[in-house]
């Protein structure tokens, strides 16, 4: 059995103990209501009126309760069988990425290694199946370009909202590398994760790599700001900031960040802020999109 399998069934595993424990709780909480309906309604201390009046609060709340653990069993059952059809199948994980990504779509583990590759996705890169698999995926981007992917495969754990932009990967045989649309889904309960190359929006092959400009943080604040002031009347270029999760920057530093983002909020992106910081750029209007949180 090879190591994807393996992690997805502990992936199922961890999913399946996770909904016997809420389930176990709801069933708790039930008990507890029950037990609350007996106790008011041979309560003589209190009004007719009043027992009705909560009793009727708690079956209502019961009857939610209910429902919750209905739908915690069908979505525990959904993964019970899951997991059956893998155990009994070791082809059903590779099937369902192949379902999912696709002929235009990459497919990366958790070391990020890849694991899939679609037919039209070789042809657009001039590299075989056999070439790529087990590889890690930065043999197709360059450092900058792998440090932005990095940033989107991690965002996938926190939602499942595809993001897209243009992004450069080399081509076997090629000097320069070819520009395209990809976006970014999850593909299997954080195992696997899927870039898909757009059709639609094609590719650009005459783009340089002076398109995207990359300022990194700087410890030495004043060389930070002035590589900000730099980069203020750069209208036709990608501007990808890195803050690299600092805490502390010059008064004025993230006004000035917010300033260029939202001049531009079609082509400049903010990665790895602190969690404080990604609080106060939002409060200052930058887009939630530009914002690229990581480890």
């Amino acid at each position: 059995m090879g190591k994807l399998e393996v992690q997805a069934r502990e992936s199922l595993e961890k999913l399946i103990n996770g909904k016997n424990i809420e389930l176990d709780e709801k069933a708790l909480q039930i008990q507890r209501l029950k037990l609350i309906y007996i106790v008011n309604k041979w309560n003589s201390r209190r009004s007719e009126d009043e027992i009705v009046e909560e009793s009727l609060k708690i079956e209502q709340k019961a009857n939610r309760l209910e429902k919750e653990k209905k739908e915690l069993t069908e979505e525990k059952h959904e993964l019970l069988t899951e997991q059956y059809i893998m155990r009994n199948n070791s082809l059903a994980l590779a099937r369902n990425i192949k379902n999912i990504l696709g002929e235009d779509g990459l497919g990366i583990n958790q070391e990020n290694e890849i694991v899939y590759v679609g037919e039209n996705v070789q042809k657009l890169l001039g590299y075989s199946e056999e070439e790529l698999l087990g590889k890690g995926y930065n043999v197709l981007v360059s450092e900058l370009n792998q440090r932005i992917i990095d940033s989107y495969l991690f965002l996938l754990k926190e939602s499942q909202v595809e993001k897209e932009r243009i992004l450069k990967f080399k081509r076997k045989g090629k000097k320069r590398p070819i520009s395209y649309y990809v976006g970014f889904e999850n593909v299997f309960k954080n195992i696997v994760r899927g870039i898909i190359f757009n059709k639609k929006a094609g590719f650009f092959t005459g783009s340089k790599e002076e398109d995207t400009i990359l300022v990194d943080y700087e410890y030495d604040r004043d060389v930070f700001d002035e590589r900000l002031e730099e980069i203020k009347e750069e209208k036709n270029k990608n501007i990808l900031i890195d803050l690299n999760r600092a805490m502390h920057f010059k008064n004025g530093t993230l006004e000035k960040i917010s300033s260029i983002a939202k001049s531009r909020p079609e082509n400049v992106q903010i990665l790895n802020p602190s969690n404080e910081n990604y609080k106060i750029l939002l409060e200052y209007d930058v887009k939630k999109e530009q914002l690229v949180k990581s480890n």
